[in-house]
């Protein structure tokens, strides 16, 4: 009896390990500490987001350093996922072709670099992985020879069937108009043929490449035979937010802008930026910005900086008086970290100096970031309370038309626009 116990509380382990893994959401994310610098583009546009057409000549490169002084081998696998980012119940070879392992070329070592490591770089499709469906798609990095995994990122692969047009505007929501921007979404159709198009059609839209502050628009204005609409407020709103604020330290030996000053302390370099203050209650600024992205770059070779860059700690403050009544905590937020909420991006109130400060390891290059209170369960990252909000922040939108196909069982992206107000 105790045998038949003991079974019984291992399988249903088994069974709850499976659910668990099969349940998990998959996110950007960098298991290994020792991994910097991750980018993942179109071969496009390096600052693009990574979004692929199927079956057509684009790939995305994705490259980051790891902070090891020797090489190792690295692979690399890619699953698809449905429209909330759990794994696909179809099999591989439904959605992707494979031939051999999925290897990186040897690493490179970095050159006269006060901190060494080794590059990575690989770029896919390529002869040995095509794309056979539509959808979001995960790659995750490991050890060929400890199979542990180091990163994971998010991309897409889309089908163009569907037409989409899309409008920024002001709302005409009173309380929303200063702070908010509507973006207004109309889906034409006439090559497939969608049958329930409120529950097989579901559209998304994504503010500077975030993934924190998406929204699923689940409320159409109109619906027609082969179109439907969405304008209705404030479903369609986001926070404007505020430009990025931004530095660059690709010179070493020169303090740009915002930057106090360069150190060179036990054989590693300190960027101490100009201390930040809290912006939410100024009026807007009009900046030229990255919308969040940064792009490493050296004085020697501002094209490539993969090897020849090196990495610095860069400290950033905020001046602010902690209150009694002061609960969330702030984050250096941005797309270098992926909008990521980590220990490293956290910053630590200091009582002698009455501001909140952090350190953060970075390649050399040009940077936006925010400064950003984050809720106790790291879910909602609020940079208007610091930032401050206004209509007039030029922002970039990207819409993906998701479709369910109920003869596979699966998500297609049916849709893809991206829409950018110019200053």
């Amino acid at each position: 009896m105790t045998h038949i116990k003991y079974i019984l509380v291992i399988v249903f382990f088994f069974f709850t390990l499976q659910y668990t893994c099969k349940a998990q959401v998959f996110n950007d994310c960098i298991i290994d500490p020792n991994v910097k610098t991750v980018q993942l583009y179109t071969n496009t546009n390096q600052l693009s987001p990574p979004v692929i057409i199927l079956n057509s000549t684009d790939f995305l490169t994705i490259e980051f350093d790891i902070l090891y002084n020797s090489i190792i081998d690295l692979q690399y696998t890619i699953f698809l996922c449905d429209k909330n980012w759990y794994k696909s119940e179809l099999l591989p070879n439904e959605y992707i072709q494979t031939i051999g392992l999925l290897e990186f070329e040897s690493g490179e070592h970095s050159i006269n670099t006060s901190i060494p490591y080794i590059h990575y770089k690989t770029s896919f499709p390529n002869n040995s992985i095509q794309f056979l469906l539509s959808g979001n798609y995960i790659i995750q990095v490991f050890d060929e020879h400890t199979k542990q995994i180091l990163l994971q990122k998010r991309f897409q692969v889309v089908e163009p069937l569907v037409s989409i047009q899309a409008l920024q505007r002001r709302p005409n929501t009173v309380d929303l108009m200063d702070t908010h921007q509507a973006v207004d979404i109309n889906i034409s159709w006439e090559n497939i043929p969608i049958v329930n198009q409120i529950n097989q059609l579901q559209v998304l839209v994504q503010q500077n490449n975030r993934w924190d502050n998406c929204k699923w628009y689940t409320k159409p204005t109109h619906i027609y035979m082969q179109s439907i609409k969405f304008t209705t407020e404030p479903y369609n709103c986001f926070y404007g937010n505020a430009e990025f604020r931004q530095f660059n330290f690709k010179n070493m030996r020169f303090a740009g802008q915002y930057i106090r000053r360069i150190d060179w302390e036990n054989g590693i370099y300190k960027i101490y930026l100009e201390p930040n203050e809290f912006q939410a209650f100024k009026p807007y600024a009009n900046t030229k910005d990255l919308n969040g992205k940064f792009l490493p770059s050296h004085e020697i070779s501002a094209t490539d900086a993969s090897t020849v860059a090196d990495y610095a700690y860069v400290h950033f403050t905020i001046q602010y008086t902690k209150q009694i009544y002061d609960t969330l905590d702030i984050y250096v937020v941005g797309g270098f970290n992926s909008w990521s909420i980590t220990d490293e991006n956290k910053m630590i109130y200091n009582n002698q100096t009455n501001m909140y400060e952090a350190a953060i390891l970075l390649k050399q290059g040009y940077y936006n970031y925010s400064l950003a209170f984050v809720s106790h369960d790291k879910k909602h990252i609020f940079t208007h309370e610091i930032e401050g909000s206004y209509n007039k922040t030029e922002n970039r939108y990207d819409i993906f038309v998701y479709y369910y196909d109920i003869s596979k069982g699966y998500d297609r992206i049916i849709g893809y626009q991206t829409i950018e107000q110019t200053k």
